[in-house]
């Protein structure tokens, strides 16, 4: 066997027009070639016609005996630097030129082919010149053009960092031309086509991500209005059931295929110890985020017999990986010693579906182990087999807009020192099963937060003006998270802003010109100027669909949807206007204020609290979501100072109101001030 060195190099020759075949030569003219010693020999690619051009794009192909090959630059052929190749080892082979028609991305050129040493027998691998997706209904379709694609037996679309992968079933396929197909229903994001021949070869091309999918996709922007007209306002069935800990989610339904937001959420119950409750997660959806449906059995997501969530499942949190949907949870073991404690440790695993549907279809995959505990942080209270159960919660997932194929994981945990803060992870790549720690941001602990109350669920978001090209160091992110059930209800959510230049996941906390993060964190009620919307929420959740962002609060009743409106890094929250009640924004002079005081699950009743700058007579009324009079409450003069007044939950005809969101207004000569608060009976 002979085993020489040789170099091979292109030269380009071009005639004007439109090519319509191309040929390859050695510089000899010959279409063979043979040598016995180290040599270099140059290939030709020409136009076949004198009247046309090459192609302007083109892939060189060979075929060799034991041959290895290892591309390099050649000061004496700068012009071929691209298409000089230095090869060892070579006994016999083969070598074509590839490319796309010009005038037809469907159609392939191939040049003669050229042999050297007596060539081989052996088949070109299969090339991809040119590779596409469609998503019509719930089908990906890829296809691809090329050379070869008659012996591909493999379809696969991946990830980049292969987290993900979708085998695709080949439906039709001929040398040049190869069309696969698999059932998908998110969007797809930016993938990676992966053939493989018969042989084993592999040929990869990369896929773009879907676009917003006609047909398919809502018009969001209408539906955010539809949220400012009306009260996109979601109530568990169960009169005596409120939702807590939620994911906020848009996903696509098949059969038919439709856009559906959906919420996955704790049950409490109102009447009923902890013990034996939040043991099962409800599941509403709608269309228009105004009429939801749902489904509360037990089957949509429950405690299962793996002892890590045998005891309970809390704070659903949702992200898209590739062709599936990843819900993480936390789960709380049932093994408690001493048998009295009630809750056991709580660790963050995490269940996988291929289409978020309704009702029973959505079939959950959950895994057998948590994923994440605290034993895997540097800060967290370690497990405990002790009568103190360690506090490790509230997952939140999105992709990192730092690392593509990679994900944040944000959760709430007990640190070392009793306090609460909220930490992060990142995965390491190709798996969501390996996590490394990025330790806390000292922002939501107790020194730095401005409360001592526990700390609760988390979400991050962006400023509006943030696309995916921009890294996070490059826009306004916020953490929000809740400072526990019992804290004062104006008080309830905060948030740190980081600042530019640094990460997402960057959880330094310098001196003062040097935080990546503001402290104290931000009271959001005080940030919205007093907005109701933030008055005694909790689990704020946000969502960006299309260019449209939602921001989601549990209430204590129920959970409402509002439109978030940015001007440039600051956000407001549309409020929904009430029929017939009105609701003009007070002049910013005026010291006139309703406000609720009281708002107790159970208590049958609901309080507030008026400030009047002067004597003056004033109306207050409760009024249900349609903007209907429930209740007249003061219809006479009132003094000036504070003045607090009871509603009894019922109507104006003494029959008991339906648990439910109402609105208080409160109108008189200085115009018209409306609170909202959640009745729960």
């Amino acid at each position: 066997m002979r085993r020489v060195r040789w170099l091979v190099a292109l030269v380009l020759l071009f005639t004007p027009g439109v090519s319509h075949a191309i040929r390859l030569d050695w510089s000899s003219g010959a279409d063979t070639l043979t040598f016995t010693e180290a040599t270099r020999a140059i290939l030709v690619l020409r136009d076949d016609s004198a009247e046309v051009t090459l192609p302007p794009e083109w892939r060189l192909l060979w075929v060799g005996d034991s041959t290895e090959v290892e591309v390099v630059a050649l000061d004496s052929l700068e012009i071929c630097e691209g298409d000089t190749a230095q090869v060892s080892g070579v006994d016999g082979g083969k070598c074509k030129v590839v490319a796309l028609d010009p005038a037809d991305s469907t159609a392939v050129f191939e040049s003669n082919e050229v042999t050297f040493n007596g060539g081989v027998s052996d088949p070109y691998p299969p090339v991809v010149l040119y590779a596409s997706s469609s998503h019509p209904s719930t089908q990906f379709v890829v296809r691809a053009v090329g050379t070869g694609l008659g012996r591909v037996v493999g379809v696969m679309v991946h990830a980049p960092d292969s987290v993900w992968s979708l085998p695709s079933q080949i439906t039709e396929q001929n040398d040049s031309t190869l069309t696969a197909v698999a059932e998908v229903y998110p969007s797809m994001p930016a993938s990676v086509l992966r053939l493989t021949s018969e042989d084993g070869a592999i040929a990869v091309a990369p896929l773009p991500p879907d676009l917003l999918r006609a047909g398919i996709d809502p018009d969001f922007e209408a539906l955010a209005d539809s949220c400012r007209q009306n009260h996109c306002y979601y109530f568990d069935p169960d009169p005596n059931v409120y939702p807590k800990d939620f994911a906020f989610f848009y996903a696509i339904a098949p059969n038919p295929p439709r856009g559906l937001f959906h919420l996955f959420y704790i049950r409490n119950h109102k009447n009923v110890p902890p013990s034996s409750t939040t043991r099962s997660f409800g599941h509403a959806w709608s269309s228009d985020l105004r009429n939801w449906e749902s489904d509360t059995s037990a089957t949509v997501f429950s405690v299962s017999a793996n002892a890590w969530d045998r005891a309970h499942v809390w704070a659903p949190s949702i992200v898209q990986v590739g062709p599936n949907y990843h819900m993480f949870y936390t789960g709380v073991d049932d093994q408690a010693n001493p048998p009295t404690v009630i809750y056991g440790n709580q660790r963050i695993g995490y269940a996988t579906t291929a289409a978020i549907d309704i009702g029973h279809a959505t079939v959950w995959t959950r895994r057998s182990s948590p994923t994440y505990t605290v034993n895997h942080t540097g800060w967290a209270r370690k497990d405990s087999t002790g009568s103190h159960r360690h506090q490790f919660r509230d997952p939140f997932i999105m992709a990192d807009p730092d690392s593509v194929g990679r994900f944040l994981l944000f959760m709430v945990g007990e640190k070392e020192d009793a306090d609460y803060a909220v930490g992060v992870a990142r995965n390491e790549p190709g798996t969501l099963d390996v996590w490394r720690d990025l330790g806390f941001y000292r922002s939501t602990e107790y020194d730095y937060s401005g409360n001592g109350h526990t700390v609760e669920s988390v979400t991050a978001f962006p400023d509006s003006a943030y696309p995916a090209t921009k890294t996070s160091a490059q826009a306004t992110w916020r953490l929000l998270f809740t400072h526990g059930i019992n804290s004062p209800d104006d008080q309830t959510i905060r948030f740190s802003a980081k600042k530019l230049g640094p990460v997402l996941a960057d959880t330094t906390l310098g001196p003062e010109e040097d935080r990546v993060w503001s402290t104290p964190a931000t009271n959001l009620f005080s940030y919205l100027a007093g907005d109701s919307t933030a008055w005694g929420t909790y689990a704020t959740e946000h969502l960006r669909v299309g260019r449209v962002d939602f921001l989601s609060t549990f209430d204590g009743a129920g959970i409402l949807v509002s439109r978030m409106l940015w001007n440039g890094t600051n956000f407001t929250l549309l409020q929904p206007s009430v029929t017939a009640v009105g609701g003009e924004s007070p002049s910013p002079e005026s010291r006139v204020a309703l406000r609720v005081i009281e708002a107790l699950p159970g208590a049958g009743r609901l309080a507030f609290e008026i400030n009047m700058p002067t004597r003056e007579r004033v109306r207050l009324g409760i009024y249900d979501v349609a903007g209907r009079r429930v209740r007249s409450l003061i219809d006479d003069q009132v003094p000036a100072g504070t003045v607090r007044v009871q509603w009894d939950g019922k109507d104006q005809a003494g029959n008991a109101a339906r648990t439910g969101m109402y609105f208080a207004r409160l109108s008189g000569d200085f115009g018209r001030r409306v609170v909202r608060a959640a009745f729960i009976r």
